[in-house]
């Protein structure tokens, strides 16, 4: 066994999620990237925002989760609070509302939801601007159970708000008009075929794998490739690696 390697359980979105750790790269990389933004809240005096941006299927609300843990065995440490962005997408009540263009063709939004145009990014820029103020403030969830969000779940109290979601760092508008609200941001590379197989296996989970593989071709598939190829550059750059680990880039 593998001394170097933990297991730990997070809760995400109202579930359960283990997932193994390399110890090894807290000293090379989590551990460091937690004192630059310590740093960066202690030159700046009140609460800095963060963008973790990947797409899906790469381990981001996890690796979100485990930094959060981290941050809480450094002595003094400022209060590191990861906010989903999942909270923001619009109620499944206007997404079968409203219709979106899709190769010439009508469509209802519903149909592809969990694309950017199927998240309120007017409500999220509203939520991000408003985080400049060191007040106790509400955030939206997703839940999992409804498959509808919930407005004002989480109370922001944190210092270093950790915000993860998949189109923080789109290069068009609106989702671009995101990008100076952050003091920091990182970025999330994989291997198409690697997620690919990721999030089938993970739809699999709830559904018929041959529905798991036709809901990938159809929507997992075009939101990975959009992320991936039309995201700006973050400061710092992370690889999923086979071992399902993570190199700096």
């Amino acid at each position: 066994m593998n001394k170097s390697i933990q297991t730990i359980t997070f809760t995400i979105t109202g579930q359960p999620v283990s997932a193994q750790f390399n110890e090894t790269k807290n000293k090379t990389i989590w551990y460091p990237l937690l004192n630059h933004w310590k740093q960066l809240f202690t030159a700046k005096q009140h609460r800095i925002i963060v963008y973790l941006a990947a797409p899906p299927g790469a381990g981001k609300s996890t690796l979100a989760a485990y930094l959060e843990y981290l941050s809480k065995t450094i002595p003094d440490y400022p209060k590191l609070q990861v906010l989903p962005m999942d909270g923001f997408h619009h109620t499944n009540a206007y997404l079968n509302a409203h219709t979106t263009i899709k190769d010439g063709q009508t469509i209802a939004l519903k149909s592809i939801k969990g694309a950017p145009e199927t998240f309120d990014v007017a409500n999220l820029s509203t939520h991000i601007r408003s985080l400049s103020d060191d007040h106790p403030l509400k955030w939206p969830i997703y839940d999992r159970t409804l498959h509808d969000p919930i407005d004002d779940a989480i109370l922001i109290d944190g210092e270093i708000l950790l915000i993860e979601g998949n189109y923080l760092l789109l290069d068009s508008s609106p989702w671009s008009d995101l990008y100076p609200y952050t003091d920091d941001t990182l970025f999330i590379q994989a291997d198409p075929e690697q997620l690919k197989g990721r999030l089938i296996n993970r739809k699999a989970k709830s559904m018929h794998y041959r529905q798991a593989v036709r809901f990938y071709q159809d929507s997992d598939r075009i939101n990975v490739m959009t992320v991936l190829q039309h995201s700006r550059a973050a400061r710092i750059t992370l690889r999923l690696e086979a071992d399902n680990d993570y190199t700096m880039v």
